[in-house]
């Protein structure tokens, strides 16, 4: 399931906490790149072996997430800026901790680091379909501040789910004493994270081929017709 449809769920269940923050004099780039901070601690925190003090991290980053939004809009400072840092930060965040823990398990797991890389490239490329899907169609809107499409919402893997998963996984992995359940988080964002791909590829193909997408003619830079 894709989490973006609980997302207005998500920001009233947490309105207080966004509330109080917005009130405090800090910009909305200013918790940016404190999530940054953040979800690299997290990862290292995966690395060295904590992985419940990690998944307390990466949900705390993810609430970071919803203030500097939050504020931006609520304040008037959405920027091209903070809206590529928030967008970077998504992937960045998720491709370390998939390496992270994966080369952390890697001494019980050893093909473990193959298949996170493979899991953070499937992660990149999604971000990369997103955005190309933008460009190519035009048709994202402005909501709040917030660039928005339809492709939001396709796909099983994201940001959100990834961090649920490992949330999940960092629990369990503390109280077993195991690293199975880290493996498992690693195997299962590689393989949706390539399920989403295809959903996405599906997506386009469905809703986009029949149209044509007219280009503008640009001049030679001498004036004249080439």
């Amino acid at each position: 399931m894709n989490l973006n449809i609980l997302r207005p769920a998500l920001h009233r269940a947490v309105d207080l906490p966004l509330r109080a923050c917005a009130h405090l004099p800090f910009s909305a780039n200013a918790y940016t790149v404190a999530a940054w901070a953040i979800g690299v601690g997290s990862a290292l925190l995966f690395f060295v072996g904590q992985p419940l003090a990690g998944a307390a991290a990466l949900l705390f980053r993810g609430f970071l997430d919803h203030v500097d939004g939050y504020i931006a809009r609520r304040r008037g400072e959405s920027s091209v800026m903070g809206g590529l840092l928030d967008d970077l930060g998504d992937r960045y965040i998720l491709a370390v901790i998939l390496l992270c823990a994966a080369f952390h398990a890697a001494p019980v797991f050893p093909w473990l680091p193959i298949v996170a890389a493979f899991g953070a490239a499937g992660a990149l490329i999604n971000a990369f379909m997103k955005t190309v899907t933008y460009l190519e169609t035009g048709d994202a809107v402005r909501d709040h501040g917030k660039l928005v499409h339809p492709m939001d919402h396709v796909g099983w893997f994201g940001s959100a789910e990834f961090a649920v998963l490992f949330g999940i996984a960092g629990v369990v992995a503390q109280f077993t004493g195991s690293e199975t359940p880290i493996a498992v988080a690693v195997v299962l964002s590689g393989l949706l994270a390539h399920v989403s791909m295809f959903q996405r590829l599906a997506y386009v193909r469905k809703n986009y081929s029949p149209r044509l997408v007219r280009t503008a003619v640009a001049s030679s830079p001498l004036g004249g017709e080439d």
